[in-house]
């Protein structure tokens, strides 16, 4: 599946911190880096330092770009048009880190443990070797949008996931057993569907795109398999068999997903605009045999989605309680 929401981990290095003078109460040095980095906001008592929202923004431009055209943050006229949609969805990223970090308090676990930082320290270290060493290393960050401490800072929450997922497990928050699984995968709150998905890669023209999935729709409204018009048109190459994607909600980008759901068995939809494409979805029955086969990694992804709801709920719940020196950040000139 084409994973929207769900975003790998990318190297990146920071911009240059802003040539501004910050007071005492908006700075704080983090314990291992000598320099100060300026706090943006602070979530549920956890600071949001200004390379997590330059991070942020240095990915959404980019996610922003591949849907309205490059370029559009050149100008004057471009930051007005989508200032205000890049601010909404930092915004609605940065209480996430926090909101796990609160969760990972609240159930007692260590977010400053030796063996986290043995973890983030070998992982680096690792990363660093099979690259070619610290200026590849460097080069890697440099790419991206990524200080090495904020990187260290995300790999430490990787680190972490497992203990609180494993805690919130032993305590019955969430429910792991095979009975309530296999109730949820066996619901119609867990599906199955096949789609063409054609990609708007840079330097494509959309409409034609868009055309190619109108195409697609006519020859599944005539009859064709859906099979065959994957095979002649779709562009999502992971889709390696028939079997199809068993997803349940929250797992891939919500458009997508709203229209899966709500589709009869063996009905397809018509064009839906994805993020960075245009699929068009077919939902099928479950299979039994397969899910049978394939009950374990079901069950993670359902237990997966269990846990990042819990997560999201959290951050929810979250207030962004921006610095003296946050409220004079324009997130449209960082990135």
């Amino acid at each position: 599946m084409i994973r929207l929401c769900k975003r790998a981990l990318l190297f990146a290095l920071v911009l240059s911190l802003l040539a501004l003078t910050a007071c005492s109460d908006t700075v704080k040095p983090i314990k291992g880096d000598k320099s100060d980095l300026y706090i943006v906001a602070n979530v549920f008592g956890e600071p949001v330092y200004l390379e997590e929202v330059e991070y942020l923004v240095f990915n959404y431009k980019l996610e922003m770009e591949a849907k309205y055209g490059e370029g559009i943050w050149d100008n004057a006229e471009g930051a007005e048009k989508y200032g205000a949609e890049l601010r909404e969805k930092v915004e609605g990223a940065i209480s996430r880190n926090p909101a796990f970090i609160s969760l990972c308090r609240d159930n007692g676990i260590d977010v400053e443990s030796k063996d986290a930082g043995k973890y983030v320290e070998d992982y680096i270290d690792n990363f660093a070797k099979e690259i070619g060493g610290k200026d590849e290393y460097k080069e890697q960050l440099a790419e991206n949008g990524l200080t090495d401490h904020h990187l260290r800072y995300l790999i430490s929450l990787e680190y972490l996931q497992e203990s609180l997922r494993q805690k919130l497990c032993a305590d019955g928050v969430i429910d792991d057993s095979d009975e309530t699984a296999r109730g949820v995968i066996e619901s119609d709150e867990f599906i199955r569907t096949l789609h063409v998905y054609i990609s708007n890669d840079e330097g494509d023209d959309i409409e034609e795109n868009r055309k190619k999935a109108e195409k697609a729709v006519k020859l599944l409204d005539e009859g064709e398999s859906i099979v065959t018009v994957i095979g002649r048109y779709s562009e999502d190459f992971y889709m390696t068999t028939t079997d199809g994607y068993y997803f349940t909600r929250g797992e891939y980008e919500k458009g997508y997903e709203d229209v899966a759901f709500s589709l009869a068995e063996n009905e397809h939809s018509g064009v839906v605009e994805g993020e960075n494409g245009f699929f068009v979805i077919m939902r099928l029955p479950k299979d039994s045999k397969y899910i049978e086969k394939n009950f374990d990694l079901l069950k993670d992804r359902y237990l997966f989605v269990a846990f990042e709801n819990l997560i999201e709920n959290k951050a929810a719940q979250a207030e962004i309680a921006y610095t003296e020196y946050g409220r004079t950040v324009d997130f449209v000139s960082l990135g």
